[in-house]
């Protein structure tokens, strides 16, 4: 599984935009638009030329071969320009139908032709009373001597008025009646008693209605030997809103570039749109929401068929979702590895622990339990090199670590030594840094914390006061970090400290790693709305720490801050998680426990809604991983994972609290819930779920507040 694009799939993605931007100019628009036929026949004959009308049509049949993959490459270059041509219609709805469903013979005769551009092809299914359900199908096809008799009426068959032949879904009947089986047949468009009236479409092109009270057909109209062609129907509409998918995606970053500029230009109050805050953020939602379209346009293959209509069954069919990533036999087999190893190691006692913490971290005793159990295995740090300790894995293989790790209720590993100090040490550390703290790290002995905020620098992290010293070999620091989680329990910190001052603030920062047992260290704690422990504010009264500690140049932490910051954000995957967290929210919603909250359509449509953007999310983790594979840094993209992460994990413990209902209202002070001595007053099942709903609040703000990822996604993607 490697999602990044092949160079044969760049090749085309270049040619494909820059013929979009040499031909869809304003004035070619505004001329199609005023065009009878809604587009341009020399167009069509140029896309026949540069091989786009044979794309995934097989090569048997003078075709190229291609998948849903460049198809969706040409479909986003399509949408960016507002091309009109009728390709949805003939390549990628009647090209794959005649292919799926037509004779060897029908093949042969359409096939070549519409790779040649001499073919155009519409697909007329729909009908107005029977809009969601596909397989209501109230045209007929009746059998008789000569052939078929056709009878009924369509609805928005897109193209139909340009194309040379229609294919036609009927309900099949024959000598003894209704068959119960859906036919497709090839209607010329000059068919007698054929009347098609089209008219404009909304966003360009034309479609039409079509009246059939009585078209004769001869026999070999009938694509195929008669089957019911409704699952290939059904496969043919995926294929279709997969590829109009990824042309919407080309539309929104059409939309997005040309709002942008307007903003650069547009003045007020003597300064541009772009230099208003309100206005950047709202340009980042739209560069974040591109960014989730791109992914579920790239997603949309690997799925399973359509989801049941409506929109709520979306959740109630999540073992129907599963995303399907073609594993290949190597796969496979370490998905079964990862299994055997959970089963192996993963005790009820780490699994019943992890599934009562509602913090973000499990306690010590389990998890550093199960991190030494993950370095046994060599699986300690899966995003490192090989050379310090990391498993080589491919981003499939660290797909199915995570997943499957979830899915079993792995405890929550402390990340601050394999997630971010561990790759700032790699990066930057020297030789004897290198040997000392990454096995430490890799074997659960060292337990790490980050001392980055304080009390007055925060987002604004540039502003720290926390002071560094020289005296000699040794730095002397004194000042305090704040919100630092697990500090209670770590014996050892990564923090940024002021060394110097300078005209940039950023310029007199460095990166210190300090033994948290050096004299003059106190740790205070801080009590969160859910009743847990989870961080602290410590205080440095004249500490020395040796210089030797000091990761890579001073006055450079900055740097080496925001990288592990890229990393925290944009190397884990944070999905897999939030997808058995949303599980467990509907598994309650299904239990009597709730009063089968799951029938409130409120409750269900929610589920459905998290889910998507679940979704999306995955599959951008999968797009970055597979970047960092190639040694790419996750780069802005970084802070869209960390703010989805924390707006859906918010939705998900919200949607918990709405689910329990009345239950809510219980308070469980003590802590660890894991190791109640009395019997709670809500069941077990809910015990977590308010304490995760107001622990959750803080996702917006720990690790970078959404405000100042939205800053980021504005100035690294947007350059504003």
């Amino acid at each position: 599984m490697d999602l990044n694009l092949s160079d044969e799939q760049r090749l085309l993605r270049e040619s494909a935009e820059r013929f979009v931007a040499e031909s869809y100019d304003a004035d070619h628009r505004r001329k199609m638009a005023n065009d009878p036929l809604g587009f341009s026949p020399a167009v069509w004959t140029q896309f026949a030329e540069l091989g786009w009308l044979a794309l995934p049509i097989p090569e048997q049949f003078d075709g190229l071969g291609g998948g849903a993959v460049e198809i969706g490459i040409l479909m986003e270059a399509f949408g960016r320009g507002l091309v009109s041509e009728p390709y949805v219609a003939t390549v990628v709805l009647g090209a794959a139908l005649i292919d799926r469903c037509g004779s060897t013979a029908q093949k042969q005769a359409s096939l070549p032709k519409i790779a040649d551009g001499s073919l155009k092809l519409a697909l007329a299914h729909s009908e107005r009373a029977a809009r969601f359900d596909l397989a209501k199908v109230a045209t007929a096809a009746n059998k008789t001597a000569q052939g078929w008799r056709l009878a009924g009426s369509k609805i928005a068959v897109l193209d139909g008025h340009a194309a040379d032949e229609i294919i036609v879904s009927a309900h099949i009947h024959d000598h003894r009646g209704p068959s119960g089986r859906i036919g497709l047949f090839l209607v010329p468009a000059t068919a007698p008693g054929l009347s098609i009236s089209d008219y404009p479409r909304l966003g360009g092109g034309r479609a039409c209605n079509i009246e059939l009270p009585d078209v004769h057909l001869p026999e070999d109209a009938l694509l195929g030997d008669g089957k019911d062609a409704l699952p290939a129907i059904e496969w043919a509409v995926d294929r279709a809103m997969a590829a109009l998918g990824a042309e919407a995606v080309g539309i929104m970053q059409m939309l997005l570039e040309t709002t942008l500029e307007y903003t650069k230009i547009r003045k007020q109050f003597g300064r541009p749109l772009s230099a208003n805050q309100v206005i950047r953020h709202r340009l980042a939602d739209m560069a974040m929401q591109v960014d989730e379209a791109r992914s579920m346009a790239l997603r949309a293959p690997l799925c399973p068929p359509r989801p049941a209509w409506p929109h709520r069954r979306i959740g109630l069919n999540r073992k129907e979702r599963i995303m399907d990533l073609s594993f290949n036999a190597e796969e496979r087999a370490f998905q079964d590895e990862v299994r055997g190893f959970i089963a192996k190691n993963l005790t009820e006692e780490m699994k019943r622990a992890t599934a009562l913490t509602p913090s973000v971290f499990s306690d010590p005793d389990i998890g550093m339990a199960w991190q030494r159990a993950l370095h046994r295995q060599g699986w300690g740090a899966p995003g490192w090199p090989v050379e310090y300790g990391g498993p080589d894995w491919t981003p499939a293989q660290r797909w199915i670590f995570e997943t499957e790790s979830a899915r079993a209720g792995v405890p929550n590993v402390n990340v601050m030594g394999v997630k971010m100090v561990g790759p700032v040490i790699i990066g930057f550390g020297s030789p004897e840094q290198k040997n000392f703290y990454l096995p430490r790290i890799l074997s659960g002995e060292d337990y790490w914390c980050q001392g980055y905020s304080e009390p007055g620098s925060g987002s604004d992290l540039s502003s720290l006061k926390t002071r560094a010293v020289r005296d000699g070999d040794h730095y002397i620091i004194n000042g305090t970090k704040i919100w630092t989680t697990h500090a209670h329990h770590a014996n050892r910190m990564f923090a940024l400290v002021r060394t110097s001052d300078g005209p940039r603030q950023q310029d007199g920062i460095s990166f210190i790693l300090i033994d948290m047992k050096t004299p003059g260290i106190t740790t205070r704690p801080i009590l969160t709305i859910g009743g847990d422990h989870e961080v602290n504010q410590v205080f440095f009264d004249d500490v020395r720490v040796p210089m030797a500690n000091r990761v890579g140049e001073e006055g450079k932490g900055w740097t080496y801050g925001k990288y592990l910051l890229e990393f925290e954000r944009g190397s884990g995957i944070a999905s897999a998680k939030l997808r058995e967290g949303l599980k467990a929210i509907a598994d309650l919603a299904e239990s009597d426990l709730t009063g089968r909250a799951i029938d409130s359509p409120d409750i269900a449509t929610r589920i459905s809604e998290v889910e998507v953007d679940i979704d999306a999310l995955e599959m951008t983790e999968l797009r970055v991983l597979s970047a960092l594979q190639t040694g790419q840094n996750p780069g802005a993209v970084s802070s869209i994972l960390k703010l989805r992460n924390s707006e859906i994990r918010q939705a998900v413990t919200r949607l918990g609290a709405d689910v329990i209902g009345h239950d809510a209202l219980a308070v469980e002070p003590m802590r660890p819930l894991y190791k109640l001595n009395h019997e709670p007053a809500i069941p077990e099942d809910m015990l977590t779920v308010v304490p995760e709903y107001l622990n959750g609040r803080a996702y917006t703000i720990f690790g970078g507040t959404s405000e100042i990822q939205r800053d980021i996604i504005a100035k690294m993607m947007l350059g504003i």
